[in-house]
């Protein structure tokens, strides 16, 4: 499974990826410049059509193999999300789940919004809200795609001179991820991205089985690419 997110509108050469049974793309896939909304929805109407939509036709994956979420700078999808998704070769998942090779894939672009940030966020909500959204995803899913990382998990980045550095991470999520009993028993993997500084990291997450009495775990991804600053940083595997 390759697994990438966070390109900002910078859509790496793919000449050399391996073969893939499944790409996954975590949210932040657009630029978002420091201009108005509607303006910023308007170049990434054009970058969708132009640019990020010619990348996916050239990736040889069918339509359904290839799953993408949005991010909190993904304006475009958030606003018009029903023409964006008809115009992608690719599956949009949007708090919605689809089965591929019998494994149920759930994805959400939702992600905490810091109260601080100067900036328009799409995708935002509190952690109250997240909290909602998190135990509504169905217990049998196999794989998470999810923007926001967990609080204190790969979650560490520069907010800015006015934030300094801060666990983007939600709170929710975490809590919802030390649950116990655990509430997703067949979870192979889970992916974030959103925080630049922990790109292409991975960790096993582990939790305890009472049922089995054992301790089982799943694959916790951060596939940030962060290719504007590392351009050889992009796709990250995962093997499950």
């Amino acid at each position: 499974i390759g697994v990438i997110g966070d390109l900002h509108g910078i859509y790496p050469d793919t000449s050399n990826w391996p073969k893939l049974d499944l790409l996954l793309l975590g949210g932040d896939l657009f630029s978002d410049y420091r201009k108005s909304l509607y303006e910023v929805i308007a170049i990434q109407e054009t970058e969708l059509l132009e640019k990020f939509n010619p990348w996916l036709e050239g990736i040889n994956l069918p339509k359904k193999r290839k799953l993408f979420i949005g991010g909190n700078h993904d304006h475009i999808l958030q606003h018009y999300q029903k023409q964006a998704q008809e115009k992608v070769s690719a599956t949009y998942l949007e708090n919605s789940f689809v089965v591929v090779d019998g494994f149920k894939i759930w994805g959400t672009p939702y992600s905490f919004f810091p109260p601080k940030y100067p900036k328009p966020w799409s995708f935002g909500s509190s952690e109250e809200g997240l909290k909602i959204l998190y135990e509504s995803i169905p217990k049998d899913v196999d794989i998470v795609m999810s923007h926001t990382p967990a609080k204190g998990a790969l979650d560490l980045g520069f907010g800015g001179s006015h934030m300094g550095m801060f666990n983007f991470g939600s709170v929710a999520l975490k809590e919802f991820l030390d649950q116990n009993p655990f509430p997703l028993p067949k979870l192979k993997l889970f992916t974030v991205n959103h925080v630049h500084e922990h790109g292409t990291s991975q960790m096993d997450w582990t939790w305890w089985d009472a049922k089995e009495e054992r301790r089982r775990k799943f694959k916790y991804v951060n596939a940030a690419a962060d290719i504007i600053y590392n351009p050889t940083q992009a796709l990250t595997l995962v093997y499950i």
